[in-house]
């Protein structure tokens, strides 16, 4: 029952309050088990600052859905990443572009539309694309094998979220 409570968002959130979860924890979230287990058996390598590449995906406009106002999110990451590592913005990319760029960032940062497919999980899809919406799915990140991977953070719709029961797990 504990995975359906928002705990991420306890606290005294009013202006200046640093009485809330965000201020002495990070969420961290895990689609399974055997995730969790090979991440915790992975060699920890600190990347030098320059080989540090991060990807941010933004879809302000998503065939399909509603307009998405990420250009501040953007503008946030740039200025607060500096020259400390680089940074490729794909605005509106296909699937295809997202999959060939994902293979040499260390950091993937997602600001889109979302959504989970409660039947099969692994369907549940991040939405690309310029002129057709394009699911980028669990299923398609699964096959991916990615040696430089440090952080991938989703700015998305559904990203936590649980609806079915017997999935909480």
């Amino acid at each position: 029952l504990m995975t359906q409570a928002p705990l991420h968002a306890a606290g005294d959130h009013t202006p200046e309050s640093t009485e809330n979860a965000l201020s002495h924890v990070v969420s961290s979230y895990t689609p399974s088990i055997k995730a969790l287990d090979y991440s915790r058996k992975k060699t920890w390598k600190l990347y030098s600052t320059n080989s540090n590449k991060i990807l941010v995906v933004a879809m302000p406009k998503t065939p399909g859905n509603s307009d998405l106002h990420v250009d501040r999110e953007v503008a946030a990451i740039k200025k607060h990443v500096g020259t400390q590592a680089s940074t490729k913005v794909l605005e509106n990319p296909t699937k295809e572009d997202v999959l060939r760029e994902l293979g040499s960032c260390t950091v993937a940062h997602f600001a889109c539309h979302g959504y989970l497919d409660p039947e099969e999980p692994s369907k549940s899809a991040l939405i690309l694309g310029k002129s057709v919406a394009e699911p980028l799915t669990i299923e398609d990140l699964g096959n991916i094998t990615h040696q430089l991977a440090q952080v991938a953070y989703l700015s998305a719709c559904s990203t936590a979220e649980i609806s079915t029961r017997n999935l909480v797990d």
